[in-house]
């Protein structure tokens, strides 16, 4: 957890000061439930797909150190324009030889690249009650 985004102290890094019952907030299952405890949860979101890892809110990227200099460095031009300073990615080494374009859409998240499907399943979750919502 980012504490310093909630302009939290050392003393007061408890849950109960940053979020309040019922507030919603994005998190990512990153362990499956065991027995009495719960999932794994953070609220670092990444998105994996075939060429990058891609997530929003991230400040490092980086690239294969699989891949030869001159890959990499053709890699870092075409991402250096793409990618904010509030977001991140991480490229595979299956990256290697993909052009420009195949990176741009592996980097894009669901949201960009589906929209119609993705905001009709977030507007109907949003119907939902609590109890009833199924976790992404």
């Amino acid at each position: 957890m980012d504490w310093d985004a909630f302009s939290v102290t050392a003393e007061d890094r408890r849950i109960e000061k940053v979020f309040k019952s019922g507030q919603t907030v994005l998190v990512q299952a990153t362990k499956d439930p065991v027995g009495a405890k719960g999932a794994r949860l953070t609220g670092h979101i990444s998105l994996p797909g075939r060429y990058i890892v891609y997530s929003p809110g991230g400040h490092l990227s980086g690239i294969s150190r699989k891949l030869p200099d001159v890959e990499r460095n053709r890699l870092r031009q075409i991402l250096s324009g793409l990618i904010d300073d509030n977001e991140s990615v991480i490229v595979r080494t299956a990256a290697e030889g993909v052009d420009a374009e195949e990176l741009i859409r592996g980097r894009q998240p669901p949201s960009r690249r589906s929209g119609r499907s993705s905001r009709r399943r977030l507007r109907r979750a949003r119907r939902l009650p609590p109890s009833t919502r199924n976790p992404i």
